[in-house]
This record gives C-alpha cells, sequence and structure tokens, in this order.
C-alpha cells in the first residue's frame, strides 16, 4: 500500500509531500519517479494531479457518463455505486465510448437547447 507522508512525521499540520511504496522506496510527491512506478503497476501511463482543496472544491463542475462507470466496474470487478464519484452531472452519451468525457475539456457544454442560466 502506498502511504503519503510529510518529511517531519510528527507534524500531523502538514500536507504530505512524500510517498511511501510497498517495498518501501520513497518518492517526491510529484514527481515523475512516483507516476513512472504507479504507471508501472497499473500497466498503463497515469497523470497524477494536485489541488488545494480536492476535486470537488476546485472543479466547478464535476461531470461523467453512464459509460465510463460502466468501463470502470468492468475493468475493476467491483460492482460501483455511482454514488462514489461525487459527481454534479451524470451523462450518458450516444456514442456509448466510455471516458469520452475527457475529450471535453475546455469546451463549451450545453445542456439543453436553449441554455438556461442558474442563479
Amino acid at each position: 500500500m502506498f502511504k503519503p507522508f510529510n518529511i517531519n512525521e510528527n507534524d500531523q499540520n502538514l500536507i504530505p509531500v512524500q510517498v511511501r511504496t510497498p517495498e518501501g522506496n520513497v518518492f517526491e510527491l510529484q514527481s515523475s519517479e512516483l507516476s513512472e512506478d504507479i504507471s508501472r503497476r497499473h500497466g498503463s501511463e497515469v497523470q497524477l494531479m494536485h489541488f488545494d482543496k480536492g476535486i470537488f472544491d476546485e472543479a466547478s463542475v464535476s461531470l461523467i457518463s453512464n459509460d465510463t462507470i460502466i468501463k470502470i466496474e468492468k475493468e475493476s470487478g467491483l460492482p460501483l455505486d455511482i454514488r462514489r464519484f461525487r459527481h454534479n452531472i451524470l451523462i450518458e452519451t450516444k456514442s456509448g465510448n466510455s471516458f469520452e468525457e475527457d475529450k471535453w475539456v475546455g469546451k463549451t457544454f450545453t445542456l439543453v437547447k436553449n441554455p438556461i442560466r442558474l442563479q
């Protein structure tokens, strides 16, 4: 199991800056070595991201498609409760392709034919 920790392990107020791997190797939290180690274990490239407050407080909208959840469920071999993803919007796409929503980052997204303004 990976274990994030502070340089001063006795100070619980600091944000973890290093990670100890299951074998005991220590990597900087934002290092390419850590990313490469996790990618190797996963079997494909992963991208590590850093958020100051956590993804649900940093992102203005969190959406995911049904097809992505189904793909994750199949790959993990575990039944998944969609609430686990803490999304604001659940999308059903016409294509049926998982992770299609990754292509939408930076694009304009319209929920209805005539956009409505939420206040």
